[in-house]
């Protein structure tokens, strides 16, 4: 059964059901390139900051939760009334829009009590983050904003007295003898969105995803510009499949082939004094 978001205490700002040109006007914003990365904080001081996303997971000196209960993903399996997938010639970006009652949504966990509603996914080769020095093939990143804040705009300004303003699921993926078959609809549509917005077939998010219970959790910000350090962000534990020559082939069909790191990521931040958190149930 949907959870209703009518019947949470945040439920009059649920306005997240906007178009994808009003979206490209907040989040798509072109005027950065990850070639330049490094000049990011010249323009975006937030980028200098020192709580800066992805980082570099390390595999020991974790802390371990216990006793937290599980992190829910309430309506991840209601399928969109439309979705819509861009190139911005750095990120494949996938939008989506549900009936007001049927947001996914995502409590519980790392997140407590507060609820984030998803926003838009985004997909990086090889991936941002990496894990104890290594990197993976590909990277989903589903970024959600805070039930409080009516839109992207809002939860931006928000963010300088809310260090939670955002939620980010990161999902990696490994060279396995298959792909994760959602993946691959998505990557080939990603091929015909070279050049305009294309819509795709819905499917629940839980398809993309599918819900899980093991990850670590840690404090950063937004990858991109303006860099914003107010994301929770969760990493999915155990990654998923894709397979090498599938891979390979969206590469030379997108014309990125050899300048995939260039292109589609951030290079890895500096953890400083942050913490990761390991939550296993």
């Amino acid at each position: 059964m949907p959870y209703d978001i009518n019947e949470w205490k945040y439920a009059k700002y649920v306005c997240l059901n906007t178009t994808l040109d009003t979206r490209s006007r907040i989040f798509l914003k072109l005027n950065w390139i990850y070639q330049d990365q490094q000049n990011w904080y010249k323009l975006y001081t937030g980028c200098g900051g020192k709580f800066q996303s992805p980082i570099d997971l390390p595999v020991s000196g974790l802390v371990k939760v216990h006793g937290q209960r599980p992190l829910i993903f309430g309506n991840y399996a209601e399928v969109p009334l439309t979705m819509t997938m861009f190139f911005d010639g750095n990120r494949i970006i996938v939008h989506g829009k549900w009936h007001k009652n049927n947001m996914p949504l995502i409590f519980g966990g790392a997140a407590h009590s507060r609820r984030y509603i998803f926003y838009c996914l985004s997909m990086h080769w090889p991936t941002e983050h990496k894990i104890g020095g290594l990197s993976y093939p590909l990277e989903l990143q589903i970024l959600h904003i805070s039930a409080e804040y009516a839109s992207f705009e809002d939860a931006m300004k928000g963010s300088n007295n809310d260090p939670m303003a955002f939620l980010c699921v990161s999902v990696i993926f490994r060279y396995e003898q298959h792909t994760h078959p959602p993946l691959k609809n998505l990557l080939k549509a990603g091929i015909r969105s070279r050049a305009s917005n294309v819509s795709l077939n819905p499917i629940p998010l839980s398809h993309i995803s599918p819900p899980f219970h093991n990850y670590v959790a840690y404090h950063g910000s937004l990858p991109v510009p303006p860099c914003t350090e107010s994301v929770l962000w969760i990493v999915r534990s155990k990654a998923l499949p894709i397979k090498r020559e599938f891979l390979e082939a969206v590469n030379v069909a997108l014309s990125i082939q050899g300048e995939t790191e260039k292109l589609l990521g951030r290079s890895v931040q500096s953890l400083n004094d942050r913490k990761v958190y390991l939550f296993n149930l």
